[in-house]
């Protein structure tokens, strides 16, 4: 419980930080969950369509 303010402002930051360089060193949390998200949605998309086929 005592993370949830901390988060806030690290999403905070990242937001103005994205604009510049992917990899400022401080948003490694928020990079590795952007990264694992998208890696899932790229495996859940490679597996709707070869369901589908």
């Amino acid at each position: 419980m005592r993370n949830e303010p901390k988060t806030e402002k690290m999403g905070q930051r990242t937001k103005s930080t994205q604009l510049g360089p992917p990899h400022t060193g401080r948003p490694h949390s928020r990079v590795n969950l952007a990264g694992l998200t998208t890696a899932l949605s790229n495996s859940i998309q490679a597996y709707s369509c070869r369901a589908q086929v």
